[in-house]
């Protein structure tokens, strides 16, 4: 028999949609995770927001994560995770799915998408060759078995995909780490899935604030870092009145999304007690650290140890590119 689902239709209609979490566990003919007809086409000028959903098909025939099916609609989908299951041929399943535009009244923009196929189909699909004055695409993931996406033809690279639109520069085409798909599409790393955030996108799905330099995707992967040691001075050390010592930490990434200090700064505080009373905050903006790696960092060069006695050290991470989440 022949089924199928709409986790969300919308015809006519204006609207924000945010956050939601869509499934179909058990294989269907054919699933549709969300579904718009002439979305923010009437009374508004505005365009509708998609972001933050996560779907997730699953489909004997074919499936379509996101679908409009009208002339006339006005949307930025942004930060959306959409994983494609199932099928029943190459080319039967479709992440995002565009069937027709026009000039006028229709406008749309899609960034910062995590699009994945896990068997067949198009991460995504333009059915007609949309205008360049009515799309705006970019920073997207698309992933999937054999094909990119559908663009007056079926495409199977990244770089013939850029070449046909004309857009989608800093798109990539990467298999992500996910945790596990069967609960959701939250990711072990963000290793090659960075995009800018997007101003109308400033946390995920589950409301964790987005770096500035964010993860593609519903779901914003969070950094782990620590303080493993105090590399100098090392602990129970001597020194005479009047020596100088420079203080150095070692910090582990204990997550396998590596870390760029230029795009993702550290404020790191210091404090000494005992002796004498010092305080620093600081942050660290220059190099970096790979994934489950650790590196040594200069905090104060040539500290005066003007009086004797015992010098107490702390020091910890107060956030990583002003986010407390990480």
């Amino acid at each position: 028999s022949y089924t199928n689902f709409h986790g969300m239709y919308l015809n006519y209609s204006n609207a924000t949609i945010i956050g939601n979490k869509i499934s179909n566990p058990t294989a269907i003919s054919q699933p549709y995770g969300m579904r718009f007809s002439y979305i923010n086409y009437m009374n508004t000028s505005e365009s509708a927001l998609i972001a933050n959903n996560e779907i997730i098909t699953n489909a004997s025939y074919s499936a379509y994560g996101i679908y409009f099916d009208s002339y006339y609609y006005r949307a930025n989908i942004f930060n959306n995770s959409i994983l494609c299951k199932g099928g029943s041929s190459a080319t039967s399943n479709r992440g995002i799915f565009i069937t027709y535009f026009t000039t006028s009244s229709c406008l749309l923009s899609v960034k910062n998408n995590l699009l994945v196929n896990q068997t067949y189909g198009y991460p995504i699909y333009f059915n007609q060759t949309p205008p360049a004055s009515v799309l705006t695409i970019d920073y997207n993931n698309y992933f999937a078995p054999t094909y990119i996406g559908y663009y007056n033809a079926s495409i199977t690279s990244l770089s013939a995909w850029k070449t046909a639109t004309s857009q989608d520069a800093h798109s990539v085409n990467v298999n992500p780490s996910f945790k596990n798909i069967n609960i959701n599409l939250d990711l072990n790393h963000s290793n090659g899935l960075r995009c800018l955030r997007n101003t109308l996108v400033q946390t995920d799905i589950n409301n964790i604030a987005r770096k500035n330099n964010t993860t593609i995707g519903a779901y914003e992967v969070i950094f782990d870092l620590e303080i493993t040691k105090l590399n100098k001075p090392t602990h129970a050390s001597s020194f005479c009145s009047q020596e100088n010592t420079d203080v150095e930490v070692v910090i582990s990434n204990l997550n396998q999304t590596g870390i760029n200090f230029s795009i993702e700064p550290i404020y790191l505080h210091i404090s000494i007690t005992g002796a004498i009373n010092y305080q620093k905050d600081t942050v660290i903006s220059v190099g970096s650290i790979s994934g489950l790696q650790k590196d040594t960092f200069l905090i104060i060069p040539n500290l005066a140890l003007i009086d004797t006695g015992i010098y107490n050290i702390k020091t910890y991470i107060n956030n990583i590119d002003n986010n407390i989440n990480n």
